[in-house]
């Protein structure tokens, strides 16, 4: 789900792309009518960016749709599925497991995973116009105006992760079962809080930071943890007190 700056909302399903203004509800489909698995939308562009099986492209907003993934030779046409996408200034990333592909000033590029396997990207995160992301067995790394540089000291951190999120303290790292972690001054370091047994046990899938600061963390068990600036439980949001699935892939 992403929200235009009109208050449009944008809903991705297992077929289309839905649109609700407030009064009305449109639908549109991409070709083959595949999970959409991310949308973002860019503003200044009009457009909604998705990333799905095989293909990717954007919607604009009478909700024609546009192939990227077409223009691809066969070198790179072979990128599995698209996870995420994100928008910056300096264009719009779209990560399978293999590639990470740039969509800027009507130009598709890419960047392919690096190390001496080919390395894939776990996830890519947007902080301050920069991509976040980690390169299996390499280590963490920024994505700007196009170009991959690995963060220093961050080629030991092994272990599964799934957001980073801006914190006043520095970098946030959210792993899957290893709790969180932040990196600043070319260290990375546990961060020991009030939930992180939770957080381990339920297996974190996505995490974002809200308006207020706090941070939302989805679990696979458990529903969804709400964490202020200080690592203090705000709040758990699970079936038992409001009805919400125990597996929570993500939150916006």
């Amino acid at each position: 789900m992403d929200q235009a700056a009109d208050g449009t909302l944008y809903f991705a399903t297992r077929s289309s792309l839905l649109k609700f203004d407030g009064e009305r509800w449109e639908e549109a489909f991409i070709p083959g009518k595949k999970v959409i698995y991310w949308l973002k939308i860019d503003d200044a562009a009009e457009r909604i960016y998705i990333g799905t099986s095989g293909e990717f492209g954007y919607i604009d907003f009478d909700l024609n749709y546009v192939s990227l993934s077409d223009q691809l030779d066969a070198s790179t046409a072979n990128f599995g599925t698209i996870w995420e996408v994100k928008v910056t200034s300096h264009g719009a990333y779209f990560r399978s497991s293999k590639y990470i592909f740039r969509y800027h000033q009507d130009e598709l590029s890419h960047i392919a995973g690096i190390g001496p396997k080919d390395n894939p990207f776990d996830i890519i995160s947007e902080i301050n116009d920069t991509i976040y992301t980690r390169v299996r067995e390499v280590g963490l790394a920024t994505i700007y105006n196009g170009k991959l540089e690995v963060l220093e000291n961050t080629a030991h951190f092994d272990n599964k992760t799934n957001a980073f999120v801006s914190h006043p303290d520095g970098l946030l790292i959210v792993t899957r079962s290893q709790g969180l972690f932040f990196y600043k001054n070319q260290e990375i370091k546990a961060w020991e809080v009030e939930i992180s047994d939770q957080l381990k046990q339920n297996k974190v899938y996505h995490a974002t930071a809200l308006s207020n600061g706090n941070c939302a963390f989805a679990n696979l068990i458990g529903g969804v943890l709400l964490m202020d600036q200080h690592g203090n439980l705000e709040h758990s949001i699970k079936k038992s007190n409001y009805g919400i699935f125990e597996g929570t892939e993500f939150v916006f």
